[in-house]
């Protein structure tokens, strides 16, 4: 009876929404009347859209509150949160289903099946046992911490003491010959990559751009514990920080001398603190600008070891590499990002001394590792990120969600398994690869007509698109996530049970350390992946020439089967549109059509292109956002500039590869809207990127963050879109800054 009157009430709401088209679309005379689609998705959809937008809004004024305005207001962001966007409900949708899959039912039928089962929902059951790791406390990190103090001691005398010792530990004194300083440093240094934990300098194994076929060897700066160097320059963002760091010391580790009182224990622990701090701050400030780290060109400087070791001597990285690899094989060169701070580092690091860096050295393991402790042992440093980013420290996300992601980082690809046989069809990745197919075909063409671009240049340059791979949905080499048995192989060294935490996250940063450093000097492996098939999100790979769209950014309102052409090219085709786009914005236009990273550019072209790109530069520059204080921060476009190109291109092709889908195919319109189909590509476009920020997420993002704000994304799309203008009729209106 119930589904009787459901279906009753869905009938007359599809015959008002008709009624409604009949109204508000009157033909045109000289216009053929088009097809309107009321399937239940097409109602659905429709209904969507009437709720996120703002129609009194004008668009050609403020086309984010027109496409968001409706979906501003029926969103709240939770205490927790410091920003929701659509891609957040995308996300929490895909948590909800892998939750739904890792507390079901085992439906295997191998024992592989079995093995991979047991790894994933054993990972989910560890994380999930809360109690088990409260009453562990700490004491799960001190094997490493007692390793660090071993390898790195503080010296008196002829002999090695550690005035820091570690709770529990069965002596906390540590003796040994005197060695070296480098030879220390090395030792630490070697023992926290065995960990992946990044200290002093970050290693990298990566294709090179200079030759792709094969990886190489890359030095970075290290990430420090604030976002970026400019927080180390706010006097009460670093006081908090010294805070946060002093109070997890003293949950975490104990002073041997134990007639000291409780305050000069305090006093004790914040100018270790402070120390580990000012550390931190002078490799910041001898650090690359970010808007710098994202230019290969810039950050492409080849040594060869001899050389390295005179750049900076405080590491053996022949050592380093002889044991990360287990091969006495060395490279012939090693690639250097920014041979500045090397050269800096070696000042850096005299000055400081061997208790500082014990306390660095100890703190960068306890940053990376102490997530998985007992949580009030990490929690005031917890605290300080939220507060930073303006979130109420009090509150902490849903366990499960915890927990999805804890096996989604460790096993991902198992998880992803079971996700893309719940949510992805063949029909979806066909439909996805007709998407991408048009949108290169459209770029080309574009390409063809450009008239600032020569034809040799334009030569390599549509050469280029046409050798970009693209994937979709999942890997099915490196592993083949279909495959139970080629799983059950890829992680038969994870070590993971139900009932250790700590050590089953350990043994993943282990595993995930030793197959980055084997394949060092190898041919590189094109078909693996940078993302799990339940990611929401997409990216390109200059040197390999890959754009890659893993199965959890296909799902609605992005991408759908059942929805019309015009709201899948305008989401996810634009999507692929920018990450195509990616292969001509300021950086990645530097790799040719090999992926071999060089100047390709006649003079003339490349001085025409950074004409136009500078106009993004400028515009994006005036955009604004307000910090907790109410300062007023500008975008800032030279760090962002390669999305804000990609942005713009990407919408381009999209609408571009669409209007030829439509030509050959034409789509039924979406009922109840009074809206064009080129209007609700648009609109589709500016509905992926609806969203709320708290201020001191969307200052953050100022400082870190290579994408303009959200708002900005849509704003300036249709600022510069010919397209849009002429979809919303805005009079006297003309694109700002044109590229593609």
């Amino acid at each position: 009876m119930k589904l009787g009157v459901a279906f009753v009430a869905f009938i007359v709401f599809v015959l008002i929404l008709r009624g409604l088209w009949k109204v508000t679309h009157r033909p045109n005379s000289d216009a053929p009347e088009e097809e309107v689609c009321l399937t239940p998705e097409c109602v659905t959809v429709a209904a969507g859209i009437l709720a996120d937008v703002d129609l009194t809004a004008d668009p050609c004024d403020n086309f984010f509150q027109y496409t968001c305005g409706g979906w501003i207001a029926k969103h709240d962001l939770r205490a927790d949160q410091g920003d929701y966007f659509t891609s957040t409900v995308m996300y929490e949708d895909s948590l909800r289903l892998s939750r739904q899959i890792l507390e079901g039912e085992y439906t295997g039928a191998s024992a592989a099946d079995r093995e991979i089962w047991d790894k994933a929902t054993g990972v989910y059951a560890a994380c999930m046992d809360t109690d088990r790791i409260a009453s562990r406390g700490a004491e799960p990190i001190y094997a490493v911490l007692e390793k660090i103090m071993s390898t790195y001691p503080v010296y008196e005398g002829t002999v090695e003491t550690v005035k820091l010792w570690v709770e529990g530990s069965s002596s906390g004194i540590f003796t040994k010959a005197v060695r070296t300083a480098a030879a220390d440093l090395t030792e630490t240094v070697l023992y926290l990559q065995t960990l992946a934990i990044t200290a002093l300098v970050q290693f990298s194994i990566e294709a090179d751009d200079m030759d792709p076929d094969y990886t190489t060897l890359k030095l970075y700066q290290p990430m420090n514990g604030l976002p970026s160097k400019d927080y180390y320059s706010m006097p009460a963002v670093v006081e908090n920080y010294v805070v946060a760091i002093k109070q997890v010391l003293a949950n975490v580790l104990v002073d041997a001398n134990s007639s000291l009182s409780a305050a000069e224990a305090d006093a004790r622990y914040e100018q270790l603190a402070k120390d580990v701090v000012d550390f931190e701050t002078k490799l910041a400030n001898i650090g690359m600008d970010l808007e710098d780290l994202y230019d290969g060109s810039k950050t492409y400087h080849p040594y060869s070891l001899t050389e390295l070791q005179k750049t900076f001597g405080g590491i053996d990285f022949a050592n380093v590499i002889r044991s990360m690899t287990g091969s006495s094989t060395l490279p012939p060169k090693v690639i250097v990002s920014y041979p500045k701070f090397l050269v800096d580092l070696n000042t850096v690091v005299a000055s400081a001394s061997r208790e500082t860096l014990q306390t660095y050295f100890l703190w960068k393991a306890i940053e990376v590792l102490a997530t998985h402790l007992a949580e009030s042992a990490a929690q005031p440093v917890t605290e300080f990120r939220n507060k930073l980013r303006g979130i109420d420290v009090s509150v902490r996300p849903e366990r499960w969600k915890t927990c999805v992601n804890e096996v989604d980082s460790l096993t991902g690809w198992i998880l992803g398994k079971y996700y893309v046989d719940e949510t992805f069809s063949p029909e979806a990745k066909l439909m996805g690869e007709e998407i991408i197919n048009g949108i290169k075909d459209a770029f080309v063409e574009k390409l063809n007509i450009l008239p600032w671009m020569d034809i040799r240049t334009k030569g390599v340059a549509i050469d280029k698109v046409h050798n970009i791979v693209q994937k979709i949905g999942y890997p099915d080499q490196s592993p083949n996530v279909k495959s139970a048995q080629n799983l059950a192989e890829y992680y038969k060294t994870l070590s993971v049970s139900s009932t250790t935490f700590f050590e089953n996250y350990v043994s993943a940063r282990q595993q995930a350390a030793t197959e980055e450093w084997e394949a060092l000097g190898k041919l590189t492996d094109r078909a693996a992946w940078d993302m799990t098939p339940a990611t929401v999100n997409a990216y390109y790979n200059p040197p390999l020439g890959e754009i890659v769209f893993p199965a959890g950014i296909l799902q609605p309102p992005v991408f759908s089967e059942s929805q019309p052409s015009y709201m899948n090219y305008g989401a996810f085709g634009a999507v692929a549109g920018h990450e195509l786009s990616h292969a001509f914005d300021n950086q990645g236009r530097e790799y040719d059509e090999h992926g071999v990273l060089h100047d390709w550019w006649t003079p003339a072209t490349a001085r025409e292109f950074d004409s136009k790109a500078q106009c993004f530069i400028d515009q994006y520059s005036e955009y604004t956002v307000v910090d907790e204080s109410g300062n007023i921060l500008h975008v800032n476009g030279k760090l962002t500039e390669g999305e804000n190109i990609a942005d713009n291109g990407g919408i381009a092709a999209a609408f571009n590869a669409w209007k030829k889908h439509e030509a050959a195919s034409p789509s039924p319109l979406l009922p109840g809207l009074n809206l064009t189909k080129e209007q609700i590509f648009f609109v589709n476009y500016g509905r992926w990127w609806c969203g709320k920020i708290r201020p001191g997420t969307a200052a953050q993002r100022i400082y870190t963050d290579p994408h303009s704000p959200s708002f900005v994304r849509v704003l300036a799309v249709a600022e510069d879109s010919q397209d849009f203008i002429d979809a919303f009729q805005c009079k006297n209106k003309q694109p700002r800054c044109v590229l593609w």
